[in-house]
């Protein structure tokens, strides 16, 4: 072999830079965003930046900004132990001030915490298949609550540290935190009345994370219950038990690449207000409030084991559409008395994903008026093969699920209509895409729903993305001059 082909560490890092970033690709959170949630969106088999790594410790200091440009936080796995554990809690290596406020509620909550942390029977602050003890006892639940509000400080605050010494913060676009079930206990129907704890160190963590960093995107995979504590959302759970199937939500939330932003000043802990005041809706101090988001997509996963309950249309699932929904002005109200102070408001895009969710529950019409895009997928992916999977299917009559996502696609394509689009209706929507039109057996049916999608307002442009040619259609007897 020439020798010369194996000297690449005789070329400028700056060089090797720009060799490595052709190496560059999207994370697979943002690549497999429209699979049903798991935890493989999160997973790829190929990591050449990651493999990179590991050749040398010259080539790793060179590709870290390339290797942290999509930065992952796992609550799923055990916390690794270091050689300094807080001398309070018995967890990490910092003292917190969260504990202080444990102290001064319920010291036991911290007593609790480090007991169940410490045996033997449970990795130190996994999060992951409490004990039974915690299962059993409303007690031991608000102890693993404590845990995760212990555990939740330690891990950002060393995340943190790796930044500030690494001088990663400018280099971080993406951040994903992933979450399993917090707390296996229910005990409420909205989770904002008892899950205190939880609440507040979401608000803590964002708020932390944020005042370091400024990622243009973030995402959260999490069960739903889960998904609302990390956001400060209120969820109505009283349905949950009929979405079995429901392991995880993902939530994605953009800004502008464009547009730099003021990091958020040292966290003050007296100020915040984790708890939202009613259901449904954000808290103050929510993550949806903490930056000018420009795009939300949601992915809520199957809806397939509901189906087979009785009466199933009468139940939905814990679910954020409502909270994301009250953002915006009650039907019927313009556009124009909604307060600049309200969270999401700069929302221009909108995506959502689901398998065979029910008609009414992909109700979009309150935000409508004040996105640009809408963008939907109610089917199945054909490649996924649940539907060929009876442990998934369950009692669900498939057609019912097709029924119910033909009565979503009406209902939708009756609201867009070309005849009743005008200027004081939806006056900043310009794209509908419609992520289905791709799924050949059902092709022909949506584009029957489809008809009244047409000029002078909707263009077609390809299968299944319509774009607004014009804000109203030519009314008969008029002109073009009036």
């Amino acid at each position: 072999m020439d020798k010369r082909a194996s000297r690449i560490d005789d070329l400028p890092e700056e060089l090797q830079l720009q060799i490595f970033q052709q190496l560059d690709s999207l994370p697979p959170s943002e690549l497999k965003a429209r699979q049903e949630p798991s935890l493989q969106v999160i997973r790829s088999a190929h990591h050449p930046l990651k493999d990179l790594s590991r050749v040398s410790k010259r080539w790793r200091r060179i590709v870290l900004p390339l290797l942290f440009k999509h930065a992952c936080l796992r609550f799923d796995e055990p916390e690794p132990r270091g050689n300094e554990i807080c001398t309070i809690c018995g967890l990490g290596s910092y003292s917190s001030p969260i504990h202080t406020k444990f102290s001064e509620a319920e010291s036991c909550h911290v007593e609790m915490a480090s007991a169940i942390a410490r045996q033997t029977t449970l990795q130190p602050c996994n999060l992951v298949s409490p004990s039974s003890a915690v299962r059993t006892q409303g007690r031991a639940g608000e102890a693993a609550t404590a845990v995760f509000a212990l555990r939740s400080y330690h891990e950002v605050q060393d995340l943190l540290a790796f930044i500030r010494k690494e001088r990663l913060a400018l280099t971080i676009t993406s951040f994903v935190l992933v979450m399993e079930q917090m707390v296996a206990e229910k005990p409420s129907r909205y989770p904002h009345e008892s899950r205190e704890w939880c609440y507040l160190t979401a608000a803590e963590f964002w708020q932390q994370l944020l005042s370091v960093v400024d990622p243009e995107r973030i995402c959260i995979l999490a069960p739903p219950v889960d998904l609302a504590c990390l956001t400060n959302a209120a969820i109505d759970t009283v349905g949950d038990w009929a979405f079995s199937d429901m392991a995880f939500h993902f939530l994605e939330l953009r800004q502008d690449s464009s547009k730099s932003h003021t990091l958020t000043e040292p966290v003050n802990y007296k100020a915040l207000a984790p708890r939202p005041a009613r259901h449904p809706g954000f808290a103050a101090s929510s993550l949806v409030r903490l930056r000018p988001w420009a795009h939300v997509s949601l992915n809520e996963g199957s809806f397939l084991k509901a189906y087979g309950t009785y009466e199933f249309f009468e139940r939905g699932p814990p679910s954020l559409v409502h909270s994301i929904n009250h953002c915006f002005s009650p039907l019927g109200r313009s556009y124009e008395y909604v307060p600049r102070s309200r969270p999401l408001f700069t929302l221009r895009t909108f995506t959502y994903t689901a398998i065979f969710p029910f008609s009414n529950h992909v109700d979009f019409r309150p935000m409508l008026p004040y996105i640009e895009e809408l963008d939907v997928r109610f089917a199945p992916d054909v490649e996924s093969g649940i539907l060929d999977d009876r442990g998934r299917v369950g009692r669900a009559q498939l057609q019912d699920c097709w029924q119910e996502l033909t009565s979503a696609y009406y209902a939708l394509c009756a609201v867009l209509s070309t005849h009743r689009m005008s200027e004081a209706v939806f006056p900043k929507l310009k794209k509908f895409v419609c992520g289905d039109s791709r799924v050949e057996g059902i092709r022909e049916d949506l584009e029957e729903l489809f008809t009244p999608l047409h000029l002078p307002v909707w263009a077609e442009m390809k299968p299944g993305v319509f774009e607004r040619l014009a804000m109203s259609p030519r009314l008969p007897g008029t002109n073009d001059q009036g």
